[in-house]
């Protein structure tokens, strides 16, 4: 039975995170918060909307820390140990905005539904 060598030959059909690319992905996700709160003041009728738009940011934040994560494995081997955390890591900055997407697009409803109160 012969055993497999793990393959260092990069997978096309993923992303690998570089020094460069990494923690440019992650601050761009971090900055969420910051640019919400960087439109200004919001009013008292408007702070359910505040509110899950926030909350809508976390995900993004996870996002970039999963990223980051990914970036303290470097260059790993094809099947190591490392190479599936990193995998995880990946995966997980990619899917966990999804979230952060359905929280804006809750604070989109939230919004229109009190612009049509307001009518």
């Amino acid at each position: 039975m012969s055993r497999s060598t793990p393959s260092l030959r990069p997978r096309a059909a993923s992303w690998s995170p570089t020094a460069s690319s990494t923690p440019a992905l992650a601050a761009e996700l971090s900055r969420c918060a910051a640019t919400l709160d960087g439109l200004g003041p919001h009013t008292d009728r408007l702070q359910p909307v505040y509110d899950l738009a926030k909350a809508a940011c976390a995900p993004y934040k996870k996002a970039a820390d999963c990223f980051t994560t990914a970036a303290g494995y470097g260059i790993t081997v094809s099947g190591s140990a490392e190479d599936r955390k990193q995998q995880a890591a990946i995966t997980c900055g990619f899917t966990a905005p999804a979230d952060g997407s359905r929280g804006f697009a809750e604070a989109e409803a939230k919004g229109i539904e009190i612009k049509a109160s307001v009518r």
